[in-house]
């Protein structure tokens, strides 16, 4: 019903889609169903990219993605159209320091609200418990609230 209306609905903007489609002298018109179309697989293909970050980050026992575990991803075959891309990245983030364990020991970190250019975090990475090291451009939590992450 609802949930899958809502899971269907596009998380990428038409308009923004279809300005980048026609940005190539090559593209004509573009029908109504196309943007969504590029909307999902936009979707499917940044889900599978950090999925994989997530688990290199995991493996070895980052709290945060970053463009070094970007940059890996884009070594495996599956993503190798990206390594141009993630070369020009390559320095942009350092990876963060360590937290300390008397961090730990203090309870839960609250989560931060993030909006416009100050960055977010996927779906994936918080349910690995990971963090991104650099902000994303365009991007916004709804419903962004001060709980702990521990609900």
């Amino acid at each position: 019903g609802e949930q899958a209306t809502q899971d269907q609905a596009p998380r990428f903007a038409a308009a923004k889609i279809k300005k980048l489609m026609q940005a190539d002298d090559d593209v004509g018109r573009i029908a109504t169903g196309v943007p969504p179309i590029v909307s999902k697989c936009l979707e499917l293909l940044a889900s599978e990219l950090l999925g994989k970050a997530a688990q290199t980050a995991g493996g070895e026992q980052a709290k945060m993605i970053t463009v070094a575990h970007l940059k890996a991803c884009a070594e495996a075959e599956e993503f190798a159209f990206l390594s141009d891309t993630m070369r020009d990245f390559a320095g942009a983030a350092p990876a963060p320091q360590r937290r300390s364990a008397s961090r730990s020991a203090q309870g839960p970190a609250k989560r931060q609200c993030c909006s416009g250019s100050s960055g977010a975090e996927s779906a994936t990475s918080q349910a690995a418990g990971l963090a991104f090291a650099a902000p994303l451009p365009q991007t916004t939590l709804a419903g962004c609230d001060d709980d702990y992450d521990n609900d």
